[in-house]
């Protein structure tokens, strides 16, 4: 799941790097990846930015899906993040063509069957994206995998190391 999220956020082109990858639970998360800025945050993120953003946010699941054949709860808190990016890309910053440049209230928008069906497409976009960006990258999940449960962590540096061809 985290080697998911990992791969997912080095090759895709407007990501922050992996700073950390544990598979050791925290609290509610079975294990996280740790994306740390190189620059000062800005207050905005681009359309771009944030489809980059639902498709890491994915990577977990997809990886799941793919490599053990099964998914699990731990994908949750994943989905949620990408159903609030796709739902604030629709009702809060007019990046969506279909519904316009009206800012829309945003408790009306969630219960709104539009608003929700252009989620789900969005999300379905970008969930056939990141299946072929993970496939695409198995040899190299492999390898994260590997030293993950070897380790339980790896530093960004590791995993670049690693990834090395």
């Amino acid at each position: 799941h985290e080697s998911g999220h990992a791969i997912a956020g080095k090759y895709l082109e407007h990501t922050d790097p992996v700073h950390y990858i544990t598979i050791i639970p925290r609290g509610q998360a079975g294990g996280f990846t740790l994306f740390r800025p190189q620059e000062d945050l800005e207050n905005f993120k681009s359309r771009s930015e944030m489809y980059e953003n639902i498709v890491m946010s994915l990577g977990g699941r997809i990886a799941e899906k793919l490599f053990l054949d099964d998914i699990s709860t731990g994908a949750s808190g994943d989905l949620e993040q990408a159903t609030r990016v796709a739902t604030a890309m629709i009702t809060a910053y007019g990046m969506d063509e279909s519904f316009g440049l009206a800012a829309m209230d945003q408790r009306a928008a969630q219960n709104d069957p539009e608003v929700k069906k252009r989620v789900n497409e969005i999300l379905g976009e970008e969930m056939r994206y990141t299946v072929e960006l993970i496939k695409n990258n198995k040899y190299r999940i492999d390898r994260m995998v590997d030293a993950l449960m070897k380790k339980n962590k790896l530093t960004g540096e590791e995993m670049e190391e690693l990834l090395k061809e």
